[in-house]
C-alpha cells in the first residue's frame, strides 16, 4: 500500500504483522507466494479481523469456510497446539502470487499463520518413488490376513468396469479370453483419497488403474517372495506374490482396475488396500492430510490446532510508552511469564518495568522502579518459593549505581539493595540457587586505571543480607577491561558466571566467592 512492497509470508511460519493507522482503525497488506496448489488455511490472532485474499489480477478469492477457533483444552494428539482464534480455508493455485489485505482492525498488530492443508491434483509420474517397501510394510499383514476366503467374480474385458469390487476384500477374478491371452477389468471406487496397493497372487500379471478419463495411473511394482514377507511381517504370505502401489487415487471416483494380459492363467487373486487410514473421516488419508482433526467439528472448518504445532502460543505487544524495551524473561511453575525492561516516556526519562502475564498472555500487573530518570533493568530470576529477583542499575548524582530487589509473585516489594560503586556501574544479571540465595553480577569502572571496567559478583541470603562481594580485578587474572554478562547456579549451589575481557573468557564456580 502506498507504494511500499507488502512483506512476504512463508508457509508454516507465524508472523506478527504491524498495520498502519488510518482514521482510528488499522489496515495493511502482506504477500503470499504459493508453490504447490491446493487448500490453504489462514489463521489469525482474532476471529473478527477483516481479511481478504486477492489474486494477481486483484480479484477476491472466496474462502471455502471461515471459523472461530475457541480456546479449548489442547487435544492430547496435538501438544503444541496454539491459540490462534480465526481460520479461513481457501483453494489457491500453484506458483501464484496473492495479497492478504487487512482492514478495519482495532489492533495495530495481527498475528498470521498460513498453512498448507492438502495439495491439489495427482502426484507427478516423476515423483513416484519405486524400490521402497514402506507402502507394503503398512498393508502386507492385513492383506495376508484377508487373502482367505476369496469371493469369485468374472471380470469384463478391457474397457469395462464390472463387477465393482470393494477395498480390503479378497477376490478371485476370472479373466476373459481374448485371442491367446486373458484379461479382465473390474470397477473400483476408492472410499477416500489415498495411495492404494493392489495385491495379486500372480507375480507376472500386469496391473493397471484407469481413472474416469481413461488415463492410466503410474504405479510401483514389488515382488513378494517368502523371504520378503518373512523379513517384513515375520511370516510368509503364499497367497500374495506381488504388490502394485498407485499414488493418490481420488476418493469416491470410479476407476477401472485392469488385470492382464496373461497366459495361461484364467484367474487372479486380487486385494486392494489403502496405505493409510482416514481417521478423521474427511475423505483424505492421514498421511496426505496436513490437518487431521475431526471433519465434523463445526468450530474448526475441519482443520484447527495441528498446524500450529511449533509456532508461538501467543504474542503480546507492549506499548506503554513511546519506547519500550524488554531485556529478560522467566516463568513460574504455573506457566505465568515475568519480564524486565524499561519504559521511556521522554528522551531523558527511562524507568525499569517488571511485568507479569498469565499463561495465555493476558497482562496481570506491572511494577515501575523510578529511583532516577535513567535506569536499566537487565536480569530477572525465580526463587524456589515463587518470588522474583530483579537486577539493574540507575544514574545517581554523577555515577551509575547498582541495585537488586526481591518481589512477591503479585509484584509487592519484599526487599531491595542499592549500592554506590563510586563510579560508572552496570547491573547485568541475577540468579538464585536451590536454597534461595541470590547472586548478582554487574560491573564497575575504575577511572584510576584508565577507564578499566571490572566485573562484580555479590551474594545475598534469601532475606537480602549481603554475604560476600567479589571483584574480578587484574589480580584475579583479568588482564584488561572485563564484563560479566550472565550468571547461573547448579544443584550444589555453585555459581557460574560468564563474560569477556581483553584476552579470554573468565569463569568462576565457587560457593565461597574465593
Amino acid at each position: 500500500m502506498g507504494g511500499v512492497p507488502a512483506p512476504a509470508l512463508g508457509v508454516g511460519l507465524a508472523y506478527g504483522v504491524r498495520l498502519n493507522g488510518v482514521g482510528g482503525s488499522f489496515s495493511g497488506e502482506a504477500s503470499l507466494n504459493t508453490l504447490p496448489g491446493g487448500e490453504y488455511i489462514i489463521y489469525l490472532s482474532a476471529p473478527n479481523i477483516d481479511v481478504e485474499v486477492l489474486d494477481a489480477a486483484g480479484s477476491v478469492v472466496s474462502p471455502i469456510c471461515g471459523r472461530y477457533l475457541p480456546l479449548a483444552p489442547t487435544p492430547p494428539a496435538y501438544p503444541g497446539a496454539c491459540s490462534l482464534r480465526g481460520a479461513y480455508a481457501l483453494s489457491l493455485d500453484a506458483q501464484a502470487s496473492y495479497r492478504l489485505r487487512f482492514s478495519s482492525s482495532s489492533s495495530s498488530y495481527v498475528r498470521v499463520m498460513v498453512a498448507l492443508r492438502r495439495e491439489a491434483g495427482a502426484i507427478a509420474a516423476s515423483a513416484v518413488q519405486c524400490g521402497q517397501n514402506a507402502d507394503l510394510l503398512a498393508t502386507l499383514a492385513p492383506a495376508c490376513s484377508a487373502a482367505e476366503p476369496t469371493t469369485a467374480i468374472t471380470a469384463s474385458p478391457f474397457g469395462g468396469a464390472s463387477p465393482p469390487i470393494g477395498g480390503g476384500a479378497s477376490y478371485g477374478v476370472r479373466l476373459s479370453s481374448v485371442g491367446n491371452t486373458r484379461e479382465g477389468s473390474v470397477g473400483f471406487a476408492p472410499p477416500y483419497t489415498a495411495d492404494y496397493v493392489v495385491y495379486t497372487g500372480t507375480p507376472g500379471a500386469p496391473v493397471g488403474v484407469l481413472n474416469a478419463d481413461g488415463q492410466v495411473r503410474n504405479a510401483c511394482g514389488y515382488p513378494i517372495t517368502d523371504e520378503t514377507s518373512q523379513s517384513m511381517i515375520g511370516t510368509t504370505c503364499p497367497k500374495l506374490r506381488a504388490g502394485y502401489v498407485f499414488r493418490r487415487l481420488k476418493g469416491g471416483v470410479a476407476h477401472q482396475l485392469e488385470l492382464g494380459q496373461v497366459s495361461p492363467q484364467s484367474w487372479v487373486r486380487t486385494i486392494v488396500l489403502p496405505t493409510a487410514p482416514d481417521t478423521d473421516a474427511d475423505g483424505l488419508a492421514d498421511n496426505l492430510d496436513r490437518c487431521p482433526t475431526t471433519a465434523g467439528d463445526p468450530e474448526t472448518c475441519g482443520c484447527a490446532p495441528a498446524v500450529c504445532s511449533g509456532g508461538a502460543t501467543w504474542l503480546r505487544t507492549i506499548d506503554d510508552s513511546p519506547i519500550d524495551t524488554v531485556r529478560d524473561v522467566v516463568t513460574d511453575a504455573s506457566g505465568n511469564v515475568y519480564t524486565i525492561g524499561e519504559v521511556e516516556a521522554f528522551e531523558t526519562v527511562r524507568n525499569i518495568a517488571v511485568r507479569k502475564f498469565d499463561p495465555s498472555g493476558a497482562p496481570l500487573w506491572s511494577r515501575l522502579f523510578d529511583y532516577s530518570d535513567s535506569m536499566d533493568g537487565r536480569g530477572i530470576a525465580m526463587t524456589p518459593t515463587g518470588e522474583l529477583v530483579v537486577a539493574g542499575s540507575y544514574y545517581n548524582a554523577g555515577s551509575i549505581d547498582l541495585f537488586t530487589a526481591k518481589l512477591s509473585s503479585s509484584g509487592a516489594l519484599i526487599w531491595e539493595s542499592r549500592w554506590d560503586t563510586g563510579s560508572w556501574g552496570a547491573g547485568r544479571d541475577v540468579a538464585v540457587d536451590p536454597t534461595g540465595n541470590v547472586f548478582f553480577v554487574g560491573s564497575s569502572t575504575n577511572f584510576d586505571l584508565g577507564d578499566v571496567e571490572y566485573p562484580i559478583i555479590r551474594k545475598f541470603d534469601p532475606a537480602g543480607n549481603v554475604l560476600w562481594t567479589k571483584s574480578l580485578t587484574i589480580g584475579s587474572g583479568v588482564s584488561s577491561s572485563g564484563v560479566v554478562n550472565g550468571v547461573s547456579t547448579d544443584s550444589s549451589g555453585n555459581v557460574i558466571v560468564v563474560g569477556f575481557h581483553g584476552r579470554a573468557l573468565q569463569r568462576e564456580a565457587r560457593r565461597s566467592g574465593q
